[in-house]
């Protein structure tokens, strides 16, 4: 072999060796830019979320330590977005975040429980639902990650049950009442009893649960009292039948 095909040759495996080192490098950069979209897709996701989760707060209680550990879990997000891609949007939204949280002291206002209402909007009541189911799902993921302290941990999960109650007793007694009022006596009966089995579940009743049981004592008395009449009126339709059919017997056999 001359020198100028070894010369040749070599070109050659070393234009390989190029194309191979360079397809290396696109495919990890391929892989790069796919893990930062991925990345950057699931702090969105997590954001996106946390923040309709907060939109609740015009709706229902919640308390200024839970919109605490919202806030946080959104920064967090932001910065593990920044690492992977920092813009100006990022870095806006990030500053501002944190001066909510700077500010949650002073500028938060908790609406009461005493002074919340359930939506009369079944719709409505139902994406209350769902919303504290997903606040609950969103707690118990920060809480095992240790960025909420045991205490307020329970406090939340009692809060969130209460209002879950109360939410599932207003539509139960609304539906009640509404079946009563139409005369759907079984339907009725039926929204009681499944109020009574929520009720049952609460281990420590409070004024609200109180005031519920009153409502349900006073829809079944309502019940009973319509059962009576229908009763009363049954039985005065058999005596004029028996009456009837008495006289016609005796027209007989007269």
């Amino acid at each position: 072999m001359t020198g100028t095909a070894i010369i040749i040759v070599a070109l050659i495996v070393a234009l390989i060796f190029l194309v191979i080192i360079v397809n290396v490098m696109q495919q990890q950069k391929e892989r790069q830019n796919t893990e930062r979209r991925t990345e950057i897709a699931r702090q969105k996701a997590i954001i996106d979320e946390t923040e309709d989760v907060m939109l609740l707060s015009s709706k229902m209680p919640m308390s200024k330590q839970l919109m605490r550990v919202l806030l946080t879990r959104v920064v967090n997000s932001l910065q593990a977005w920044q690492k992977v891609q920092s813009t100006d949007e990022v870095n806006r939204r990030l500053k501002d975040i944190n001066g909510q949280l700077k500010e949650l002291d002073s500028s938060y206002s908790e609406i009461s429980e005493r002074a919340f209402q359930v939506p009369d909007n079944e719709k409505q009541a139902i994406a209350l639902l769902q919303g504290l189911k997903k606040l609950r799902l969103l707690i118990r993921a920060e809480h095992n990650k240790g960025q909420v302290s045991p205490a307020v941990f329970v406090d939340e999960e009692k809060r969130i049950d209460r209002l879950l109650i109360r939410i599932n007793l207003e539509n139960l007694m609304s539906r009640a009442t509404a079946s009563m009022l139409t005369k759907q006596y079984g339907s009725c009966r039926q929204m009681l009893d499944k109020a009574e089995t929520v009720i049952s579940a609460v281990t420590v009743p409070d004024e609200y649960i109180a005031a519920k049981i009153s409502d349900i004592e006073a829809l079944r008395a309502e019940l009973a009292a319509v059962n009576r009449k229908v009763e009363e009126e049954n039985q005065a339709k058999l005596k004029r039948k028996s009456d009837e059919d008495d006289l016609i017997f005796n027209k007989k056999k007269w």
